[in-house]
C-alpha cells in the first residue's frame, strides 16, 4: 500500500482537490499535503488534519508543526521522503508520531518547487519507545556534562542547567514540595501557587501558562521529592509527550544530587558557608561568582557585583558587645535575602563585609537594591538595641561586569572595594559605582 501511495505522490499531477490524489490517499492516511518552494502549506487534507482546520494551515509554514525541526524537515522543498518518522504538533498541543512519505516536485526549470506527500499516525505504536529514549538521552547528556571540572563546585545548580539547556527551556526552577525555591537557572519566571502539586510527594504533571510562557511542572513519587518546573519563551514550541517523560526522568537524578547535596553540606558544615550567617563564604562565593561569570560569557549578557560593608562596625562591638554584633551581622542576612532574588549569589566575606553577585543584572538594577538596603539599615539595627540607640548603617560598592569585556573575578572584587571606599570616603551611608573596568 505504501510503495503504491509514494508513486502517486510522486506522478506529475494537476494540483488541488479536483486532481484526485487526495481522495486516493485519504483512505489510509491521516494527512496529505503540499507545499510550495517556501515550504508554505498550499494544499491540506483531509478538512480536519491532526485536529487543525484545513483551511486555517494554508499559507502557514510547514516547519512550524514540528515538535523538533532539528530532526530533520520532510516539508523541505527538493527534499525526498519514505516513512519518516516526525513528530508534531496536534491542534490541542499534544504531540503526534507521523511516518512521511513525500517526493519533490519541481518547476518548468528542474528547479525545487515544493513537495508533495502523505502522512500515516503511528503515535501508538512508537510513543513509549520513542519517550524511553528521550529519557535516557537526557539523563545521559546530563550525567556527561556532570563529569567536567565544574560540578565540583555545586552539582546540583549544573545539573539544573543541563537539564534546562537539553530540553529547550528558557529557565528551570527546582522547588521542595512546599513551592520553596531551592535552586534556578536561566531567566526568572514567577510561579502561582496552583502550579505545585496537589499534595506533597503527589506524582504527575502539569501544563500550564504563565504570561505567554509554556510551563511544564513535575512532581516525584515520593513525600519530600523535589518538584521541577520547566518554561519556554513566547512563541517557542509547546511541550511534548517526550518533554514530559524526560522531565520526570530529572527528577529522579535531580533527587539524587539533592541529596548527595544535603550530606556533603552537613558533613563539609564550615567548608563553604559562613558558621554564623549561613551565607557562603568568601572562598566559596568566589567559586560560585567564576563558574557563574563564565556562563555569562555563554549568554552574552551582564552581570553585576555588590559589597556592602557596616558603617562603624568595630566601635559597635567595642561599646555593645560580640552578641551584639553577632545580631548585627544576622539582621544584615536577613536584609539581603529580602533585598536579591532566590538565585542571586550572596556571601559573608569576611568581618563585617558581606557580597552579593546577580546574574544578568547591570549597575542601575543593583543600584535599586542599594539604594534600598541604604534605607532600610538604619532603623533595622536600632530595632536590635533596647533603647533604640544602636546608630549603624551600610556603605555599599558596586561593579558591573559588562557583556564581552573578559573581566576577571579579583578585577571586579578590586574595584567594587574601591566603590565601597569611596562610599566610605564620601561621608558613609551611601552607595558608589565603578563604571571604568580599567580601575580593576
Amino acid at each position: 500500500m505504501n510503495q503504491d501511495l509514494a508513486h502517486a505522490a510522486e506522478q506529475d499531477l494537476p494540483r488541488g482537490a479536483d486532481a484526485g490524489w487526495p481522495e486516493i490517499l485519504g483512505t489510509a492516511a491521516e494527512l496529505v499535503f503540499e507545499t510550495d518552494a517556501a515550504g508554505l502549506l498550499r494544499f491540506v487534507a483531509p478538512e480536519r488534519a491532526l485536529g487543525h482546520e484545513a483551511g486555517a494551515l494554508l499559507g502557514r509554514e510547514a516547519r512550524a508543526l514540528l515538535v523538533d525541526p532539528s530532526d530533520g524537515d520532510p516539508f523541505e522543498a527538493g527534499s525526498s521522503s519514505c516513512g519518516r518518522k516526525v513528530w508534531v504538533r496536534r491542534a490541542d498541543g499534544s504531540s503526534a508520531c507521523l511516518l512521511v512519505t513525500a517526493a519533490p516536485l519541481h518547476d518548468a526549470l528542474g528547479l525545487p518547487a515544493g513537495v508533495r506527500g502523505f502522512a500515516q499516525e503511528v503515535t501508538r505504536k512508537v510513543a513509549p519507545f520513542s519517550v524511553a529514549l528521550h529519557r535516557a538521552a537526557v539523563a545521559e547528556q546530563v550525567l556527561d556534562g556532570l563529569r567536567g571540572p565544574a560540578s565540583l563546585v555545586c552539582p546540583l545548580a549544573l545539573a539544573l542547567e543541563l537539564v534546562c539547556d537539553r530540553m529547550g527551556a528558557a529557565g528551570a526552577t527546582l522547588l521542595d514540595p512546599i513551592g520553596f525555591v531551592l535552586r534556578l537557572s536561566g531567566d526568572v519566571l514567577a510561579l502561582p501557587p496552583r502550579s505545585m502539586p496537589a499534595r506533597p510527594g503527589a506524582a504527575g504533571r502539569r501544563l500550564l501558562s504563565v504570561g505567554g510562557h509554556g510551563v511544564l511542572v513535575c512532581g516525584g513519587s515520593q513525600p519530600g521529592d523535589p518538584v521541577l518546573a520547566l518554561w519556554r519563551g513566547e512563541g517557542a514550541a509547546a511541550w511534548a509527550e517526550v518533554d514530559v517523560g524526560a522531565a520526570e526522568a530529572a527528577v529522579g537524578l535531580l533527587r539524587l544530587l539533592l541529596g548527595q547535596e544535603q550530606v556533603a553540606g552537613e558533613l563539609s558544615g564550615q567548608t563553604r558557608s559562613d558558621g554564623l550567617t549561613g551565607l557562603f563564604n568568601r572562598e566559596a562565593f568566589t567559586q560560585e561568582m567564576a563558574r557563574r561569570i563564565d556562563r555569562l560569557d555563554r549568554e552574552a549578557v551582564p552581570g553585576t557585583l555588590l559589597l556592602l560593608d557596616l558603617d562603624h562596625f568595630r566601635r559597635m562591638n567595642a561599646c555593645w558587645g560580640q552578641e551584639l554584633g553577632d545580631g548585627a551581622l544576622l539582621a544584615t542576612t536577613e536584609m539581603l535575602r529580602r533585598t536579591f532574588r532566590p538565585a542571586d549569589l550572596v556571601g559573608r566575606l569576611g568581618g563585617d563585609l558581606f557580597a552579593a553577585w546577580l546574574d544578568n543584572a547591570d549597575e542601575l538594577s543593583v543600584a535599586e537594591r542599594a539604594e534600598k538596603l541604604r534605607l532600610e539599615a538604619p532603623a533595622t539595627f536600632a530595632a536590635l538595641a533596647a533603647e533604640g540607640s544602636l546608630l549603624l548603617g551600610v556603605s555599599m560598592g558596586i561593579a558591573c561586569r559588562q557583556v564581552g569585556g573578559a573581566e576577571s573575578v579579583d578585577s571586579l572584587m578590586r574595584r567594587a572595594q574601591r566603590a565601597l571606599r569611596h562610599a566610605k570616603a564620601a561621608g558613609r551611608g551611601r552607595w558608589y559605582v565603578s563604571h571604568d573596568p580599567a580601575e580593576g
